[in-house]
This record gives C-alpha cells, sequence and structure tokens, in this order.
C-alpha cells in the first residue's frame, strides 16, 4: 500500500494468515498479520500558506527523511449461517518514527493502535426476501466512529441498501450476483458533515470474482516391508 498526504508518506508491505477451526454451530478464523512501514517526508513538496517552503517553521525538517518500522495486527472471526462478528487490531505494537528538524530538535510520528468491531445478522424474512443488519465500530482509543447498515437480497440475486456513518455519511448500495462467483455493485456517498460544503459525495463501482483452489490429496508416504536394515 502507498499512501500520500501532502509532504508525509506512508509505504507498507503486509502479510496475513488466517486459520479456521470448527467451533460450535460455525467456524473460527484467527488471522495474524506482519510486515513494514516506511514513514517519510518530502521536504521539497511543502508549501506554506505564504507561499514559501517552509524553511523557518521549526517543525519541518531541513532534508527529507523516512524511516523504516514493524507493523503487526491480530484479528478474530467467527460466522455461521444467520450470524457472524469480529474483532481485530492494528498496529499492534505502537511505534514512533523520529525525525529531526531544522534546530536540531526531534519530532515524533507516532502510530497509535487501532480497534475494529464488526457484527451483523442474517434475517430470513420470506423464502426471496432477506435482511441483512450489521455494525461496525472504529476506534483508535481517543475517538470512535460507527456505521450501521442494512442491506436487502432479493432471492439472493438483488440487493440494495443504506449505510449511515454518524456524523460523517449516508451511502445507497445496489448490486447484483450475476452468476454464482461474480458480483457487481455500485454505491453512492453522500456527505452529512460539514465538509459537504467541499464535497458532493463519491461513487464506487466494486467487482468481486471467488474460484475456488482444489488442493490435489497427498500420496500415502508409508509402506510396509518384512526386510529392515
Amino acid at each position: 500500500m502507498s499512501d500520500e498526504l501532502g509532504f508525509q508518506y506512508t509505504r507498507d508491505f503486509r502479510l496475513s494468515y488466517s486459520y479456521h477451526l470448527d467451533l460450535g454451530s460455525g467456524q473460527l478464523g484467527i488471522g495474524i498479520s506482519g510486515g513494514l512501514s516506511n514513514v517519510g517526508l518530502q521536504v521539497d513538496q511543502w508549501i506554506d500558506p505564504a507561499g514559501g517552503s517552509g524553511g523557518l517553521d521549526p517543525s519541518i525538517p531541513a532534508v527529507s527523511q523516512n524511516e523504516i518500522v514493524p507493523d503487526l495486527g491480530f484479528g478474530l472471526y467467527y460466522w455461521n449461517d444467520q450470524f457472524w462478528a469480529g474483532a481485530s487490531v492494528s498496529h499492534l505494537v505502537p511505534f514512533s518514527a523520529d525525525y529531526a528538524n531544522n534546530f536540531g530538535n526531534t519530532l515524533k510520528f507516532d502510530q497509535s493502535r487501532h480497534i475494529f468491531v464488526n457484527a451483523g445478522y442474517r434475517w430470513e424474512m420470506s423464502p426471496d426476501w432477506e435482511l441483512r443488519p450489521s455494525m461496525l465500530v472504529k476506534s483508535d482509543l481517543a475517538s470512535f466512529q460507527l456505521d450501521v447498515n442494512g442491506v436487502a437480497y432479493y432471492n439472493n440475486k438483488f440487493y440494495g441498501g443504506l449505510s449511515y456513518r454518524i456524523e460523517d455519511a449516508v451511502a445507497v448500495l445496489l448490486g447484483m450476483n450475476v452468476m454464482e462467483n461474480l458480483t457487481v455493485g455500485y454505491s453512492y456517498d453522500v456527505t452529512t458533515s460539514q465538509l459537504n460544503v467541499r464535497s458532493n459525495g463519491s461513487h464506487e463501482v466494486m467487482l468481486k470474482y471467488c474460484f475456488e483452489i482444489e488442493v490435489p490429496p497427498r500420496t500415502p508416504q508409508k509402506y510396509r516391508n518384512v526386510r529392515f536394515l
């Protein structure tokens, strides 16, 4: 992943693994991820409000800098035919990237933990109609954000619904299962916070294709022999 915010950039490389085991009427997924984050500042791209380069700002480093730090994550996810719930944490070991500014002092870029909790329920209203309410909570232990969603499915092929992010946005969701493994979707996000004076919303288009990988059975490696050495 590569992300840029002004003159600051973050580049992440991460590997994830999930192990599934049977638990009660459903399955429990246990996941872990690990990788590296490269956090840097590109001073030559800094422009202050007066049009200068920010060279007189004590909080701006004199030269471009970057630092590589480790990153770990962990999560649990349980699901069955009617219910699902999960919890995860990213940046399990908080890191701090240090930079030297124009006056020789050290500036710290701290990455705090982020916690995610989600849950949902599958409600069959009739043989053709199904409602799936769900929620997602995100927090860094200093603030939190809540998404409440409701999606209705018809004949397990067409779906539509609404998503509401408290004090931020409302999204309209539409989609269709074209075939067993292929799904297309569309959403329009309407900003409800004070950012709506600058943002007219955003469009998102999703295309998903799932395929199964058949793993051939292991060839037996044992045999019996009356002779031995």
